[in-house]
């Protein structure tokens, strides 16, 4: 038996960094959002981990994910688990995290130990800050280091074009380089929370904002423009970069941006919303 799953993409529709703990892990504010850009999993048993791939830098979240899985359950098994990419990598798409928490997900089913969501990411935040929400998905206001997750109402059904476009230095760096920039202007999360909750933050999606944009405005300025030319509710990076997505309520007008920016990049997605991070096929 096997289990497949399609393991989604997220975007930060909002992303404020709150504080700093004393290990110094950053404290998050953030709204993030499942989109159908999705990698495919599919595990089955076996007496040892073992994960294939052809990307290897992306194998380790989806080994760890098995291992925290049977360190939790304490079974003594093990899976094989074949990992398909389409989710760009180091994109700020979390790719990793989603195929992570795709693997928890199956071998909760394949090992039959019905888990509940907390259970499950108990299990995932031991793996990285944005698994959690990928064993959650839709839309979801994340806190913390990732560990306090809470579901807010599923935004309207939308596109998203999504561009990754050149490399980033890696999240700890892009961390240090946020702690290192002054007169940080930060998003006005309750007002973001009140329009997702009122289900018209469509309307208000010029507040919607992301505090590492900052350190990539020069480097995107060109891609927001053709975004926003092309009738974008709103622009801006996701995770610590160096994607950026545009909001769009017309098909056409996505499919129109994504045609001209692909002249300019190699990774150009249109997207629809999700309402799940994870999807059982």
């Amino acid at each position: 038996m096997s289990i497949i799953v399609h393991a989604n993409a997220k975007i930060n529709l909002s992303l404020d960094i709150t504080g700093i703990r004393n290990d110094g892990y950053h404290l998050l504010y953030s709204v993030m959002q499942s989109v159908d850009l999705y990698d495919k999993i599919t595990v089955l048993r076996s007496d040892k981990i073992e994960v294939m791939s052809f990307i290897r830098g992306e194998i380790n979240t989806a080994y760890k994910a098995a291992y925290e899985f049977f360190k939790y359950t304490e079974i003594n098994g093990g899976a094989k688990i074949f990992v398909k990419k389409n989710i760009p990598l180091k994109s700020g798409l979390g790719g990793g995290s989603a195929d992570a928490a795709a693997v928890i997900t199956a071998l909760d089913i394949l090992y039959k130990t019905n888990l509940t969501d907390s259970e499950r990411c108990e299990i995932a935040i031991k793996i990285g800050a944005d698994v959690p929400f990928c064993i959650i998905g839709g839309t979801v206001l994340v806190e913390g280091i990732g560990e306090k997750t809470t579901k807010l109402p599923d935004i309207s059904d939308v596109y998203f074009v999504i561009v990754k476009r050149g490399k980033k230095p890696s999240t700890r760096e892009m961390y240090g380089r946020y702690d290192l920039q002054k007169n940080i202007i930060h998003p006005e999360s309750e007002k973001i929370i009140e329009a997702i909750n009122n289900q018209n933050i469509l309307k208000n999606a010029q507040i919607l904002k992301n505090v590492f944009e900052i350190l990539w405005e020069e480097k995107i300025a060109d891609i927001k423009a053709c975004m926003n030319k092309n009738g974008s509710k709103a622009s801006l990076i996701t995770g610590s970069g160096p994607s950026v997505f545009g909001i769009f309520t017309n098909e056409n007008a996505a499919k129109a941006c994504a045609d001209e920016l692909k002249i300019i990049a190699k990774h150009v997605y249109i997207c629809k919303n999700a309402k799940s991070g994870v999807e059982i096929i």
